[in-house]
């Protein structure tokens, strides 16, 4: 399709790129913006490969930068056929401070890039001093071009070469084909083969999950690449950049069908190491500080009697990690710099009275517990919420929402731990049934503060917050930073408001919690449950959004800079990891031990 180019005066508005990674389909896209008074033009091109039915690219009008109040009119959908192709089409719309590109398979939206319709305002010239002698010209240096590559099947993303790694679907004993036009002045060398010059073309065996690389070297340098074959029952998902992400990676959990998978992808959003796990759910999944992975498994409602998977990277099995007297809680597992563990827990007890909030005189209950053990099990310090934390407590939630099953039999859920961090001499613990965020002393298992819920002696009171006096809704993942401020996941369960992420200064000598700043995303009006919110260092916020499949990295104005959309389900939390904690080495040495060729 031919680029229209409209009568009037022209400029250049904004660019962007578009990638979405997804089942029966991949895109890789760029996306350029012309304007004139009346009317923008978004040229968009790229590469694509679809399976799917029904993909579309659509282009809407916006009156502000993160969309949230599209314009009705002037809306152009341009339909994709299925095949493997290029892209290159031309959509229109009136003028509007922004416009956004959508991709939809069927009525699904799978991946959106916002663009600027007006330029950045030009900084003014300053005029440069003459100078007293002719400069001699510098001379010319030709730099050759990138090396051209493609492979069947195709990769994922489509190769670029700022992007290290990459993944193929691969049927169970074929190949991968690779052809390359490598110019003069550069070398390709494929799966340790010799260095190349000119037609390259090479069939790789490759089986599900086994990796072969490729090296390009210029004057510049040398960069290996990594391409990796996912299983047939690997999960999917977009993948969307606004910007630069702060993050270096991300751990999460996926699924597709009965299968789940821990995941460590790239700041591309490119898986670069998992693993599978086909019986049950997962809940928390993490990289802890001396490098090992763990995998929270679920095995019932009340989560009192599963346990986390504890694996180096490269699959050596170190046994499970457990609590000591009651069924380990895999919401959350903390390493302290000790070496022992903080997990949660729950422990059952009978003969409660639960009247004072509406329930039976005479039933059983799960008590919330907090465990330091050593790596060999031992304990080392335990806590029970039923010597420190009423029954009324619990008061803020219906009682059909706290009835759970322990081993078949009916339990009340009365807390519902989620996160524990250790926080100096303390512990900050938040409790899902009890909307609360609690600071527990660990010299005498006292309240040193709460945040939330019903008041206490020890209730803290918001101060500036914008829901005022509103209580939390069935909140996850409070953490402390190093600055001492406390950031929650604020899920807005049964509060009708949307989740955010949302942060807080601490004053125990007065007795309040300041709000300080918060983040919300309008493509997450509501989430029941889970979740995590995690600021980075340089401002911008992580966030897993609860019961939704959407993982963003946003700026403090809550503008995305980097979304994942899972195909399916939700990951409970997403951890980031910092561009010096991910070692794409050492995951791609993992998963090369775990599936060596």
């Amino acid at each position: 399709m031919a680029l229209w180019l409209p009568a009037a005066p022209t400029h250049a508005a904004d660019a962007r790129r578009l990638d979405v990674r997804t089942r029966g389909l991949s895109l890789r896209l760029v996306l350029q913006a012309t304007s004139t008074p009346e009317a923008t033009t978004v040229a968009v091109r790229g590469y694509a490969r679809i399976r799917a039915p029904r993909v579309t690219l659509s282009l809407l009008r916006c009156a502000d930068a993160r969309c949230s109040r599209p314009r009705p009119a002037a809306r152009a959908v341009r339909r994709l056929p299925r095949g493997v192709h290029t892209v290159r089409v031309a959509l229109h719309s009136a003028r509007a401070p922004f416009v956004r590109v959508e991709v939809r398979s069927g009525q699904r939206r799978v991946g959106a890039a916002t663009l600027r319709t007006a330029p950045p305002a030009a900084a003014p010239a300053v005029p440069a001093p003459a100078p007293s002698a002719p400069a001699p010209s510098a001379p010319a240096v030709t730099t050759p071009p990138p090396v051209a590559l493609r492979t069947d099947p195709p990769l994922r993303p489509a190769f670029d070469p700022a992007t290290p790694d990459y993944t193929v679907e691969c049927e169970p004993g074929s190949q991968v084909d690779l052809v390359a036009s490598v110019p003069e002045g550069r070398s390709l060398a494929v799966d340790g083969g010799p260095a190349r010059t000119g037609a390259v073309s090479e069939d790789v065996p490759l089986r599900a999950d086994q990796a072969f690389r490729f090296r390009t070297k210029g004057e510049s340098g040398s960069q290996t690449y990594s391409v990796r074959c996912v299983p047939a029952d690997f999960p999917g998902w977009s993948v969307q950049r606004d910007g630069d992400p702060q993050v270096g990676g991300l751990v999460f959990t996926a699924a597709h069908g009965s299968a789940r998978f821990a995941v460590v992808a790239d700041a591309e959003g490119v898986p670069v190491w998992w693993r599978s796990v086909v019986a049950g759910g997962l809940l928390d999944t993490k990289l802890l500080p001396d490098g090992t992975m763990v995998i929270g498994r679920s095995t019932g409602a009340s989560f009192s009697t599963a346990s986390f998977d504890h694996l180096r990277l490269d699959g050596t099995d170190l046994g499970s990690l457990q609590g000591t007297g009651a069924g380990v809680d895999t919401h959350d597992i903390q390493q302290l710099p000790n070496g022992d563990y903080l997990v949660l827990a729950y422990a059952p007890r009978q003969h409660a009275d639960l009247s004072s909030i509406g329930g039976p005189s005479d039933a059983e209950v799960l008590d919330g517990e907090l465990q330091e053990v050593t790596p060999a099990g031992e304990e080392v310090w335990r806590w029970s919420s039923k010597d420190h934390i009423n029954v009324a407590e619990s008061g803020e939630w219906p009682l059909a929402g706290l009835q759970t099953t322990y081993d078949g039999r009916p339990v009340y859920d009365l807390v519902h731990l989620n996160s524990a961090e250790q926080d100096g001499d303390a512990i900050v613990l938040s409790a899902r049934h009890l909307d609360a965020v609690y600071r527990i002393r660990r010299s005498d298992g006292g309240i040193g503060w709460k945040l939330g819920g019903t008041h206490r002696p020890e209730s803290l009171a918001f101060v500036g917050d914008p829901i005022g006096s509103a209580n939390f809704g069935g909140q996850h993942d409070a953490r402390v930073l190093p600055d001492g401020t406390l950031t929650v996941h604020e899920n807005g369960a049964q509060q009708s408001r949307p989740p955010r992420a949302v942060r807080y200064r601490v004053d125990p000598l007065t007795g309040t919690a300041t709000w300080l700043e918060q983040v919300t995303d309008s493509r997450v009006p509501s989430t029941f449950c889970c979740g995590s919110a995690r600021r980075l260092p340089g401002g911008d916020w992580v966030m897993s959004w609860g019961s939704t499949p959407v993982i963003t990295e946003l700026t403090p104005a809550g503008e995305p800079v980097l979304t994942l959309r899972l195909d399916n389900g939700f990951s409970y939390r997403a951890q980031p990891l910092l561009p010096a904690q991910f070692d794409r080495a050492a995951l791609r040495d993992g998963m090369d031990a775990m599936h060596p060729r």
